[in-house]
């Protein structure tokens, strides 16, 4: 993958899953293929906890505001996974930088979506079409 990307020649390698790679060429080089990825498309489903974490580190961050006491009420910046929400409430706030995908976020997206992690861009939630 690393080589061919770097005569401009794309590879598409296809898993259910980095378990499944590993299964295949070992856990270091499914990392490695993971890693050397230009777009991950990510669907729900058997999608196993090493692979949902790994999405969730590519995915990044984004900057929410808290109310004093921890309740999140908007998310903004670094992704465009999340919305921006408002409130009337009084009292403190603060900006804090907070994962872009929670956990299980994937596994909820619906029938026919996926989440695009590709290379220098936001994640995107995007339709499959075709059968699926």
């Amino acid at each position: 993958m690393a080589t061919g990307g770097g005569y401009g020649m794309p590879t598409l390698a296809v898993a259910q899953d980095l378990a499944q790679l590993a299964d295949r060429w070992g856990p270091e080089r499914a990392q490695t293929m993971w890693d050397n990825a230009s777009c991950r498309l990510v669907m729900p489903g058997a999608l196993d906890e090493r692979t949902e974490e790994a999405a969730r580190r590519a995915a990044g961050e984004v900057l929410e505001m808290r109310r004093s006491g921890g309740a999140s009420v908007g998310r903004s910046g670094r992704s465009n996974w999340g919305t921006i929400a408002q409130s009337s409430h009084q009292g403190s706030w603060r900006e804090d930088w907070g994962p872009a995908i929670r956990r299980g976020e994937i596994a909820r997206l619906p029938l026919g979506a996926a989440l695009c992690l590709a290379a220098g861009l936001r994640p995107l939630h995007v339709e499959l079409t075709g059968p699926h």
